[in-house]
């Protein structure tokens, strides 16, 4: 999908522009065949998912490839990952790492990261975004933004 995602990309757009692009899958469990829910996906191009595993931790979901329309041919890979009950999954894009405050200064990839670590596990993804929305909010002091910020989570059940 994410090679057709990438061809129509490419043919409809022009040389100077791209897009990144996180596809993701997640399946439960089936009666056995499958030990439990997983997530299958592609990344182009995009920001790396935090995964939040239940047990504690933190770490990137750091596989993936090229932004979708630079290469008409890219061959894309699809990873897997494992998932638990209670494990959380933080999609975002750029303009929440790209978020500036008054003195100029960006909200980081880093910092989102650190955060994210501190986050309760007993958490519910509704909450995990209010937390994340709640730090951006001031660190960013109500300074303009130049990007669209957008925030996914998931959670286990």
């Amino acid at each position: 999908m994410m090679g057709r995602l990438n061809r129509l990309v490419f043919d409809a757009t022009p040389e100077d522009r791209f897009a990144t692009c996180f596809l993701g899958r997640v399946t439960g469990s089936d009666g056995g065949l499958v030990a439990g829910p997983s997530l299958s996906f592609s990344n182009a191009g995009h920001n790396y998912p935090i995964l939040l595993p239940a047990g504690g931790g933190c770490r990137f979901l750091d596989v993936g490839g090229i932004p979708l329309g630079i290469h008409s041919d890219f061959a894309y890979s699809e990873t897997s990952t494992p998932l638990e009950k209670g494990d959380a999954l933080i999609l975002y894009t750029d303009g929440i790492t790209d978020a500036r405050n008054r003195l100029m200064e960006d909200y980081t990839e880093e910092r989102l990261f650190e955060f994210a670590t501190m986050l309760p596990r007993h958490l519910t993804a509704r909450e995990l975004l209010d937390a994340i929305a709640e730090d951006l909010a001031r660190f960013t002091q109500g300074a303009d933004q130049a990007d669209d910020i957008t925030l996914v989570a998931l959670k286990v059940l």
